[in-house]
């Protein structure tokens, strides 16, 4: 089983995701700040010769009413996209640190076995 995520920690190419995590990061403030500033769009009229002008009244009132709702929602989206990208970017950053320990330990098992290996091959001389 640790030899699989071994090869696949070995396909991800590292330097691509630690290269890119900062600037999705960066893209996802930027859409925040963006959507943030805007405001709701405003509603444009539609001409209608069957309805009445106080139909047409509530036909604006509720299609502005479904845009502030959509606009809030888009708020809360791009705030949620904007979350999980710095915590990408975190969880990128300690699998990197991992990956280090892990060649560290690795390269110290290695010299480990050839030590004792060194040592049995003197001891049975």
């Amino acid at each position: 089983m640790a030899l699989g995520w071994l090869a696949l920690l070995k396909i991800v190419p590292w330097t691509d995701v630690l290269a890119a995590a900062p600037q999705v990061a960066g893209g996802a403030r930027k859409l925040w700040d963006a959507v943030a500033k805007k405001s709701p769009a405003e509603t444009v009229l539609a001409s209608d010769d069957d309805a009445g002008p106080a139909q047409m009244e509530q036909r604006i009132d509720r299609n502005e009413a479904a845009l502030a709702a959509l606009h809030g929602q888009m708020l809360s989206a791009t705030q949620i996209i904007t979350t999980l990208a710095d915590q990408n970017t975190v969880l990128v950053a300690k699998i990197e640190d991992i990956r280090i320990r892990l060649l560290w330990v690795g390269t110290v098992a290695v010299a480990a076995i050839i030590i004792a290996a060194g040592s049995l091959i003197i001891a049975t001389r």
